[in-house]
C-alpha cells in the first residue's frame, strides 16, 4: 500500500504542474506534524519538478504578535513554493495602517514575499 504522499506525487505526475494543500481549521496541537507532512510532500513533489502551494488560515493578531495556529509560516515558507493567505473580507481592513496592511507587513517577515499569495473569494 502506498503512503498518501507517494499517491499525491503520482497523481500530480499525470497532467498537473503541482498541488495545493488546503487543510483549514487544523488543530494547533498538530503544528509540528503538519509542517513535517508538508516537508515530506514538498520533497517528493520537488524531486518530480512539481510545485506545492499551502493554503493557511489567516493569522489572528494577538497584541503585538500574530497567532498562526497550526501553521508555522516560517517553516511552510521554506518548504512550499507558495503560501496562500485568505484576504480579509472587511473593506476597512484595507485602509492605510488597517488590519490587512499590518498582516502583510508581518507576513513578509515570515515568508519570502515572492511566495506569498493573497487568496480572494468571489
Amino acid at each position: 500500500m502506498k503512503c498518501p504522499i507517494d499517491t499525491s506525487v503520482d497523481l500530480v505526475m499525470t497532467d498537473r504542474s503541482g498541488i495545493e494543500i488546503d487543510y483549514r481549521n487544523t488543530d494547533p496541537n498538530l503544528r509540528a506534524e503538519f509542517s513535517a507532512f508538508i516537508g515530506e510532500l514538498a520533497q517528493g513533489l520537488h524531486a518530480a519538478n512539481q510545485g506545492l502551494a499551502v493554503r493557511v488560515d489567516p493569522p489572528v493578531q494577538d497584541g503585538a504578535s500574530w497567532n498562526t495556529g497550526a501553521y508555522d509560516w516560517q517553516a511552510l515558507g521554506r518548504l512550499a513554493d507558495w503560501v496562500r493567505v485568505p484576504a480579509l473580507a472587511d473593506p476597512a481592513a484595507y485602509a492605510k495602517g488597517g488590519a490587512m496592511d499590518q498582516m502583510v507587513r508581518w507576513a513578509v517577515g515570515q515568508v519570502d514575499r515572492r511566495k506569498l499569495e493573497l487568496a480572494l473569494t468571489a
